[in-house]
């Protein structure tokens, strides 16, 4: 919030938080939201190595984002609101187990052959999957938002 203080030509904003940091909390819930399917199918994949790499590509993520979101105004809400969306297809998890097997065959023909898991290669996995997750999402509210913008005829404009 900004508040006009007398003698100043500029309001003075009342908080010293970051206008992006409310959009980490709403990353924060999003990346939980999006866990339980690919955690479930990871904890299968890692079950005779690389859990821990795939914890660490958990945060990696989370951080990616948090960092995304608190700095990059225009890709909050597409970001944020569309992985929202996103977490409901966790229902019929289609999607969530494409892009597992598509990180894990990746991996394997690049990294390591199977049935070989180590940390960093569960660590790759998580990041390729959930990149490949995030994309799609991300995808989806940059395209939704065109949508929006354009039937409200507004073309040119980017709401954040």
């Amino acid at each position: 919030m900004l508040v006009q203080v007398p003698g100043t030509a500029e309001p003075v904003p009342t908080s010293t938080r970051s206008p992006g940091s409310e959009w980490q909390w709403g990353w924060a819930l999003v990346v939980l939201a999006n866990l339980p399917i690919p955690f479930a199918f990871g904890l299968a994949v890692t079950a005779k190595g690389g859990f821990f790499g795939m914890l660490a590509g958990i945060v990696a993520l989370w951080l990616a984002g948090a960092v995304t979101v608190a700095r990059v105004p225009w890709i909050r809400r597409p970001l944020v609101s569309s992985a929202g969306v996103f977490s409901l297809s966790q229902t019929l998890p289609i999607a969530q187990f494409m892009a597992g097997g598509a990180a894990l065959e990746l991996c394997a023909q690049r990294v390591a052959p199977p049935p070989e898991m180590t940390e960093w290669m569960g660590f790759l996995v998580t990041v390729v999957t959930g990149g490949l997750l995030l994309a799609t999402a991300l995808a989806g509210g940059l395209f939704f938002r065109m949508l929006v913008a354009v039937f409200a005829g507004h073309p040119h404009r980017h709401p954040s």
